[in-house]
């Protein structure tokens, strides 16, 4: 099921968009080269070779940013995302399902205990 008005539609455009800024937000820009974006996942403790998003659609969370990056890049462009192409409920809640993951990874990385034994919050 696609949005039906333009409205629903800019909206969905703006959810991915949002859910790729929250994952820009832990990692960055990803660089177009595969072996600089890998380490800079590894950097963030995300494995790039991990699946994520919803059903079928399961892909490396890799190969899921980049393809979120495309719809960003195209967005920032043109002002919508794919032409013709139209975007489904199913679209948006896969994108936010890979924004949530990463989010979950960057928590658990900033929560787990540390080395020196002081919490997060603790300064040494």
């Amino acid at each position: 099921m696609s949005p039906v008005s333009r409205r629903e539609s800019a909206r969905g455009e703006n959810s991915i968009v949002n859910a790729f800024k929250a994952i820009e937000a832990v990692i960055g820009d990803p660089p177009k080269d595969e072996a600089k974006f890998k380490r800079k996942l590894q950097g963030a403790s995300i494995d790039p070779n991990e699946l994520c998003g919803l059903g079928p659609r399961r892909e490396t969370i890799g190969i899921k940013i980049c393809k979120m990056n495309d719809m960003r890049d195209k967005k920032a462009a043109h002002g919508r995302t794919g032409g013709d192409r139209q975007i489904t409920y199913f679209d948006i809640m896969d994108c936010q399902a890979c924004a949530r993951l990463v989010l979950l990874k960057q928590f658990q990385n900033c929560f787990k205990p540390r080395k020196d034994g002081l919490q997060w919050w603790q300064t040494p």
